[in-house]
């Protein structure tokens, strides 16, 4: 609410309507800082020879894995076109993304889409795109209608996202990933 007092004494009174999502906004803007900066400090950890250590079960590289996520970050585009008025409760779909994230007993495959290059990968050029894209997302979480439906990209097992579901898939998709560079870090720790 907004108020205007004249020096006659009368009050005007301007309401903005209560948008509950704006609470869920003040929430999400830090996890998703949070989980950044984790991903950046894990990435800083590796050093060069590291970033492009191919893993003894074959796996993917610390520098595919940021590849990874860098590409599958590019949903920023996503998130800033087209989008429309969503129909059903814009965080319906957050839990089915948060579950399906943590449990580590599925095995995910990643589409080829994002799949990354075979590198090698670098400091130099990987972190700067990655703060990039992060940067972009973040905006949006302080700037844009989070319950808006976005209409140019849909998953196929879930449809299309709202804004405020897709930034909650690339935070749970980070956190996933999270495990796989500590696996990393400890085989050249140890």
């Amino acid at each position: 609410m907004e108020q205007l007092t004249f020096d006659c004494g009368n009050v005007v009174l301007r309401y903005k309507p209560f948008d509950k999502f704006e609470k869920v906004r003040e929430k999400l803007l830090p996890e998703f800082q949070d989980t950044m900066a984790t991903l950046l400090q894990k990435f800083s950890g590796f050093d060069q020879d590291q970033l492009n250590a191919v893993p003894e079960d074959d796996g993917w590289t610390a520098g595919q894995v940021g590849s990874h996520l860098l590409k599958s970050y590019s949903v920023a585009k996503t998130l800033n076109g087209n989008t429309s008025i969503t129909t059903r409760p814009p965080d319906q779909k957050v839990n089915e993304i948060r579950e399906t994230f943590r449990d580590f007993d599925i095995k995910m495959d990643s589409p080829i889409g994002v799949l990354p290059s075979d590198g090698p990968f670098d400091h130099e050029s990987l972190l700067p795109l990655l703060e990039k894209r992060i940067s972009q997302i973040a905006e949006v979480i302080r700037t844009k209608d989070l319950t808006l439906t976005c209409e140019d990209f849909a998953i196929p097992e879930y449809g299309k996202f709202t804004r405020l579901e897709w930034i909650n898939f690339v935070i749970y998709h980070t956190q996933r990933h999270f495990r796989q560079l500590d696996r990393l870090a400890e085989s050249f720790t140890g």
